[in-house]
């Protein structure tokens, strides 16, 4: 299972150099409504040295607590991914197509991971010596709308403590929805007080996928101190 935001993982092996290379963009979408059938994602080997890449494409079921099951894709799946190896010289930049390939558009978005990742071969002929290698593996966001999709996040339900504040959120819409731009609407008597979600921390930069609940429990400080046990609270969005 992966957090939505381990969009970049590192790892650590033995070998001459520190290689790196760049996969942009970190998240696209593909819209069937605007004809729109391909994503082309791009990876630029910014290292001294020629490097191995692999690339897989996976789709995505987001669990309550905001981590991620991911499953491979069928060969005769919605999605083709070109090419799935490739060997990039020194300085140069390649491309990558993913296509939705089936004759039907979805219900709904589909969400999907992109990742690309660099692979443990030397391809400089040059003899290993001992040192640390750092291997890049970047997991990239890839939507699918058949188009005319909106979001629609509801608070099924809260509750407050001193220590922690719980949200359940429901994104009963089409579409998935970054809660940046969301109000925790405060109500105590005739006073109400909005609080940004992208002040808290917990909430800043969260995404909820379409048709998906995820619970939230956050720590009760900050701008979210003035809440108490018997406050009642509702969301808002910011225009």
């Amino acid at each position: 299972m992966l957090h939505t935001k381990s969009l970049a993982l590192v790892f650590f092996l033995f070998s001459l150099n520190c290689y790196a290379f760049k996969f942009t963009p970190m998240s696209q979408s593909i819209d069937l409504s605007q004809k729109k059938t391909r994503a082309v994602f791009t990876i630029e080997n910014d290292s001294a040295s020629p490097m191995a890449i692999e690339l897989k494409l996976k789709s995505r079921k987001m669990n309550k607590d905001g981590s991620e099951d991911q499953l491979d894709l069928s060969s005769d799946g919605p999605l083709t991914l070109y090419p799935e190896q490739l060997i990039i010289p020194s300085g140069q930049k390649r491309s990558v197509r993913v296509t939705w390939s089936a004759d039907k558009r979805p219900v709904h978005e589909q969400a999907y991971r992109v990742i690309a990742e660099q692979l443990p071969v030397n391809l400089n002929g040059k003899e290993k010596k001992p040192g640390i290698q750092m291997l890049l593996r970047y997991v990239a966001a890839l939507y699918v709308n058949p188009g005319e999709q909106k979001s629609k996040v509801l608070l099924e339900n809260y509750s407050i403590s001193q220590k922690t504040i719980t949200l359940d959120l429901h994104n009963k819409g089409g579409e998935h929805q970054v809660l940046n731009n969301m109000l925790i609407i405060h109500k105590k008597g005739e006073d109400t007080h909005e609080i940004k979600a992208s002040d808290i921390e917990g909430l800043q930069g969260e995404n909820i996928l379409a048709k998906t609940l995820r619970s939230f429990n956050i720590e009760n400080k900050g701008p979210l101190s003035s809440l108490s046990e018997d406050s009642d609270i509702e969301i808002g969005w910011i225009d």
